[in-house]
């Protein structure tokens, strides 16, 4: 429970859901803008998520080469 509340998915989330429930009240406020403003935070929740992805992927890399007892200089020369 504590990492989700550090998560930033988790609170960019949150605030897509407060923003569309306010202003699925507020009956002069536009849907397309709220809609839009959820299909940006769907885009930025997936931007981290791909990240984070990303981050695990090379220290995972990382992990590998060291157990492989390799360099980078060694596997750039072909070594």
């Amino acid at each position: 429970m504590g990492s989700l509340l550090h998560s930033r998915k988790f609170w960019i989330a949150v605030f897509g859901l407060l923003q569309t429930i306010l202003f699925q009240f507020l009956p002069d406020f536009p849907p397309t803008v709220w809609q839009a403003i959820d299909v940006l935070v769907m885009v930025v929740i997936a931007a981290i998520a791909w990240e984070d992805a990303a981050e695990k992927g090379n220290k995972r890399t990382e992990y590998l080469l060291a157990k492989l007892d390799c360099t980078e200089k060694d596997t750039l020369d072909g070594e």
